[in-house]
């Protein structure tokens, strides 16, 4: 009988060991066939890509983008085809925000990946969507955007000829701002990498030929010679229409001759080329001085506003919002604006004008 149990027993182990075996032997069946089919989908993935960049590098690049939003839909985070599938974006004006949006993807994915060995591999596609997103964003009119992508690529690539287009790119970003130092520092390295290079030396050509009238127009303007200043200040936009620090300036000598309506377009041509001009503030604030001249009040509230956002303590406007006040009779608020002005910066006009408005403060309370 215990023969018989002991027998059993036996039995129900070797069962069970034959049944463990059988499930570790499926198990690791199983893994090797999804490890193959892994490895059979990533092959597909190669061959598709392996296909598709001789057609981009042939510039056939509708049979080209196809093969790799194919290979997107099954992969959405292949580098590759997402590189390359931006690149023919950015060969279409029509489509630089689509381009844009595919060189972040690439850069975003570059952060999840965790291999060293894949982002050496695969860093000219990095480094190169660095440059591209910095093309897009000048081309776009996004100058500190630019200069932001354009200085990155230059950090991370040390060797490569497109340095020079890098260069020439940053500078003319730099030049939109009327930064004319780093301007012309960054031409000059273009012009370090490739001493016959044509768009360096007629950009430095430009830049010091305006810079001499503009600096000119600058000085006499100190001396009090509006007339002769503004001269100078055409000139300079002679060599260069697009030279919006010369508006601003040859604006605000036709607001010194009077010529409020010479200023006002001068002014407005200024905020037009450049959007991101880093004197802004100004132009909006000699604007809102404007129309409180003509008893456009409205108007000057608009571009005081305006000029507020980019500057919030900008001396000068405070000192428009209380020529607002005082042209409405709202002098307690004058009061407060010409105060804040000379909180900020205290200069003769600003404590004059907070002199009258309080003197009308007085004269109005009496009269209550």
């Amino acid at each position: 009988m215990e023969n018989m149990r002991f027998s059993r027993t036996k039995t129900i182990c070797v069962l069970l060991l034959i049944l463990i075996l059988l499930t570790l032997s499926s198990t690791a069946f199983s893994a090797q066939k999804k490890k193959k089919k892994t490895k059979k989908k990533k092959s597909k993935i190669t061959a598709q890509i392996n296909k598709a960049i001789p057609l981009y590098l042939r510039k056939n690049y509708k049979g080209a983008k196809k093969i790799f939003i194919n290979v997107l839909k099954e992969k959405p985070n292949n580098v590759v085809a997402r590189y390359y599938l931006a690149e023919i974006m950015f060969t279409d004006v029509r489509r630089y925000d689509d381009a844009k949006k595919q060189f972040e993807i690439v850069l975003k994915l570059k952060d999840k990946i965790k291999s060293d060995k894949f982002k050496i591999r695969n860093r000219y596609l990095f480094n190169n969507s660095q440059l591209k997103l910095g093309l897009v964003h000048l081309k776009s009119g996004q100058n500190f955007k630019a200069i932001k992508y354009l200085t990155k690529y230059l950090k991370n690539d040390k060797d490569s000829p497109a340095r020079i287009m890098a260069y020439n790119s940053l500078a003319v970003a730099h030049s939109n701002l009327d930064d004319y130092e780093n301007a012309i520092r960054n031409f000059q390295e273009a012009l370090r990498l490739d001493k016959e290079n044509l768009l360096a030396r007629f950009n430095l050509s430009s830049i010091n030929s305006k810079l001499i009238y503009y600096n000119t127009g600058l000085n006499l303007s100190i001396e009090g010679k509006h007339v002769e200043a503004a001269r100078e200040f055409v000139k300079a936009l002679d060599v260069d229409p697009f030279f919006v620090a010369a508006h601003f300036r040859l604006g605000m000598e036709h607001k010194y001759l009077r010529n409020l309506t010479d200023a006002e377009n001068e002014f407005l041509r200024a905020i037009a080329i450049n959007p991101d001009y880093v004197n802004n503030y100004r132009v909006y604030t000699q604007l809102a001085d404007i129309m409180v001249n003509i008893d456009n009040l409205d108007g000057a509230k608009s571009y005081v506003a305006k000029a507020l956002t980019i500057r919030p303590k900008h001396p000068q406007a405070f000192n428009v919002k209380g020529r607002i006040s005082m042209k409405e009779a709202d002098y307690p608020n004058a009061v407060s604006h010409f105060q804040s002005a000379i909180n900020v910066r205290s200069i003769p006009e600003y404590e004059k004008n907070l002199k009258k408005a309080q003197d009308a403060l007085l004269e109005q309370t009496k009269g209550k």
